[in-house]
This record gives C-alpha cells, structure tokens and sequence, in this order.
C-alpha cells in the first residue's frame, strides 16, 4: 500500500492545483493507490514570521538571538535551523550560542543556552576552506607560467599572501627584495629555493606532472593545519588523483593542457564536501531543505528564504536545453519548483513556530533581495497571517583620533628611496 502525505494543513495540494506542489500528485495518487483513506489531523495552530535582515552576518545574529530567547528551554530535539544557502553553515556555527560563552551582549542581556549540542546533517564544502584557495591560487600560478617571462607577479604576490603559507614560510618570505614586485613577471630563480615548501610551489612543471607536484605540497601542508583543513587536504587528493589516474588511463587519446586541467579540478572540487558526526537524537537540528524531509519540528528557523535561493532559480549546469528536457520528462524548473513547494508545505504543517529570515540584499549569490514566493502564496493563496519584522545593525560611530605610525631608520630610508629615487605611480599615490 501507498500512503501520500498530501493533506496540508491550508489545503489538499492533490485537489490543489494552484499550488505547484500538484505537479506529482496527480500521477502518484493514481499509479500508486491508497487501500485505506487516512483520517483527518488535527493541526497546531502555527505562527509564521518574516524577518528582514540586510546581511548574512545579521541572519546568524537573529538566529542566535532567536535560540537564546524564544527557544530557550527546548531540548533541542524539537527545533530544526534550516540553511537554504549551506555557505552559511560556517558563519552560523560561531553565532551560535554555548554554555560557556563569557562574551555579553551591550544592548541586551544574553541569556545562555541551555542546551549548546548541535546535530549537523549537512556537509561543509571544501570550496569555502583555505585548501580549495590554495589549489586555485597554484593552479592558477602555473597556468600562466611563461618559459621566457617567468611567473606572473600578481600570481606570486596572492600565493605568499595565502594564510597557510605565511603561518610555515613567514621568514623566506620577507627575504624576497620588495623590488621585484615592480616588475610584471618574475623569474623562478628570483624567488626563494631554501624552503622545501616554496621550492615545490615555484618549481615550473608541465601538464602532465602538475598534479603529481601539487599532490606532494599537499603532504607538506597537511602536518601544519588544523584537523578540518586535514581533511579537506585529504578529500582534495583523492578527487586529485582520481583525475590524475584518468589523465594517464587516456594520455594516448586526449592531450590535456594546464589551463584544461584548472578548470577541470576546480568545476571537481566545487562539488566536494565534507560530512560531520553527530548525534542525530539529541540537540539542535541544523540541516538543509532536502534533510527536512519526513521529519516533524515544533520550532522551524529557515535562513536566506529568498527569492531565487529558495527555491533556486537554477537547476544545476547540463548541456540539454529546456526544450528537449520538457518533451521527454527530464527534471525542468518546474519539477525544482515543485520540490521545494512540497517539501516547504509539509514541513510547515505541522509546526507550532515558523520564522522565514531573509535577506534584503541584491547580491550576486542568486539571492534577489525579495523574500520567496512562498510567503506570498500563503498570505494570498491561504489568507494566512504573517508576523513581519525587520531587523537592522546599530552603528557606533568612534571619534576619530591622530594615526602616528612611528618609523625606524630603516623605514625612511624605504620611503626615501621612493620619493627621491624610483619615484611613485599615480596609480599606487592614488591607492595609498
């Protein structure tokens, strides 16, 4: 027997084909036929809010606010927090509340939660790491390596800048001449070979050897960073040499240059992410959209419920064109659509507190700057009431006081030696 869960609280979306979560309904309910009709629930009367925030920064703000608050002596269990944009996943995990937080709140009294455990049933994508920032920069470095000119400057000077490789070459660093940044290129033999590190970063290779090389300062950098670096070093170099192994099964038949394989390994490495343990019955869910599914909360917190973020107004990079997905019932938007439409209708049903945070912004994430049609539709759909409330930042203003930067000997005679002798650009007279 087939038992749909298609009775939503503010309608029967089988019978409803206003609401794009029809889209299945129809098919299912007649190809796969209940033998018993389901009774009739009762649901909790539930409040629904809408607040506006003008940054990522200040949705994890509220959020926090929200646990320590209104959600305070719930166990956890019953709330889920749901990221609709999982790069907020990072900046949420330090705003959110602990025990033994000694920091308090100027404006207000901070009220320390009393259950800090937090079940994470998402994965943290490698892209955001410093591991994925440096494969990019060194790929990048090598992909615009000249055999006559040498290595690009702006290349050089953002791998030396990279907070990894300042942390283990701080010193060779500083020996490089300040001079040699005035040129376009620099020659590899400028730049310092003492450092097993920067002598592996700075050794030109070609196409095929590349991979093997950045493998090796994967081995480097992995004894020197904390343990989820580690591990975004470690599911890097799997996905490296899965390609690496590629490469050499079909040398024979492709040829695969430097610039190839940058955009091979970096479209590789967007996908990756790492999964976090956790304890699934105890403390607070964080989770994104699709995790929600057939799970029941009391409490429900989604973030960045923005137009074109949820639902997203893509469906992922594919060579078939819309006109041949529709014909031969291959996912379009409209299949997106409906997903997000039934998976957002039947999370909500049940739930006694509903806050929908977004945020104003029009940024280049996808996000609109408008909150998702959803609460649109139930305000004009199912005459429900939303709760809106706008949240923004309070800004201090400092009193300015008198920059001194004392300088050595030394100093002026660096500044010296550019006013006097090598004289400045307009363009860095301007910067400065």
């Amino acid at each position: 027997d087939f038992y749909w869960d298609y009775d939503f609280k503010y309608a029967d979306i089988s019978k409803d084909t206003e609401n794009k979560a029809h889209y299945f309904t129809e098919f299912n309910t007649k190809k796969y036929k209940s033998q018993y009709k389901l009774e009739k629930e009762n649901y909790p009367e539930t409040a629904i809010h809408a607040i506006a925030c003008n940054s990522n920064i200040g949705q994890t703000k509220y959020v926090s606010k929200l646990l320590n608050k209104e959600l305070k002596n719930d166990n956890g269990i019953k709330s889920a927090l749901v990221l609709a944009n999982e790069t907020l996943l990072v900046p949420m995990l330090y705003a959110l509340p602990v025990n033994n937080s000694e920091e308090q709140s100027e404006d207000e009294e901070e009220i320390k939660s009393s259950n800090p455990k937090v079940n994470i049933t998402m994965g943290y994508p490698i892209k955001s790491s410093n591991t994925y920032n440096f494969i990019d920069l060194f790929l990048f470095l090598h992909r615009n390596y000249s055999k006559d000119k040498g290595y690009r400057t702006d290349d050089v000077r953002a791998i030396l800048s990279h907070p990894n490789i300042v942390d283990l070459c701080k010193g060779d660093i500083e020996k490089i001449d300040i001079k040699i940044y005035h040129n376009l290129y620099i020659k590899p033999e400028i730049l310092p070979s003492e450092n097993e590190l920067l002598e592996k970063i700075f050794t030109p290779c070609d196409s095929k050897h590349i991979l093997t090389e950045l493998l090796d300062i994967a081995k480097l950098l992995k004894a020197n960073v904390d343990e989820i670096e580690q591990e975004c070093i470690l599911q890097a170099s799997m996905e490296i040499n899965r390609v690496q192994s590629l490469l050499e099964r079909y040398s024979n038949v492709i040829e695969i240059d430097s610039i190839a394989i940058y955009r091979i390994m970096m479209s590789i490495l967007k996908t990756v992410n790492l999964s976090f343990i956790g304890e699934p019955l105890s403390g607070l869910q964080m989770m994104g959209m699709l995790e929600t599914r057939c799970l029941d909360f009391d409490n429900i917190i989604i973030t960045s419920f923005n137009e074109g973020v949820f639902p997203k107004s893509d469906i992922g990079s594919s060579l078939i064109p819309y006109s041949v997905r529709k014909p031969y019932g291959l996912p379009t938007t409209e299949h997106q659509d409906a997903i997000f439409a039934y998976n957002f209708y039947r999370l909500i049903k049940r739930a006694s507190n509903v806050w929908l945070i977004y945020d104003t912004r029009n940024d280049s994430e996808g996000s609109s700057g408008e909150i998702s049609r959803f609460v649109k539709q139930l305000e004009y759909l199912y005459n429900v009431h939303v709760h809106y409330i706008s949240v923004s930042n309070t800004t201090k203003v400092s009193e300015n006081k008198e920059i001194i930067i004392k300088k050595s000997e030394e100093d002026i005679k660096k500044i010296k030696y550019f006013l006097e002798e090598k004289g400045l650009s307009p363009t860095v007279l301007n910067t400065y």
